[in-house]
């Protein structure tokens, strides 16, 4: 699962004054394409214009996403996160631990 954030470009900010839509269906067929699916999509008042939080088998997909909408113009100043569940987080500090044992540290040696 990946959250990106992101901000419109200027020219897809004055295009949807002109006429604005609901982008969401337009990003679930972005990232279907790219073999996943959209969870959810939120407009933002902040830093951020939007989010996205979808599921793609990886990050090469999610890369590919963004630099699609990057590329066609709409979109610039994105941010995107791997997203674990506690499960997976607890599975990854588990697995942390284990290599933390035969790690030297910079500066032990």
């Amino acid at each position: 699962i990946f959250v990106t954030q992101g901000r419109y470009s200027e020219s897809a900010i004055k295009a949807m004054l002109v006429r604005p839509e609901d982008q969401a269906a337009a990003v679930a067929k972005l990232i279907e394409k790219a073999g996943g699916h959209l969870i959810d999509y939120y407009v933002l008042f902040g830093e951020y214009d939007w989010m996205i939080i979808y599921e793609v088998p990886s990050g090469k997909e999610a890369a590919a996403i963004v630099l699609t909408a990057m590329g066609a113009g709409a979109v610039t100043g994105t941010k995107t996160m791997l997203a674990m569940t506690t499960i997976d987080a607890k599975a990854a500090f588990e697995a942390g631990a284990a290599l933390a044992a035969g790690y030297q540290t910079p500066g032990t040696a």
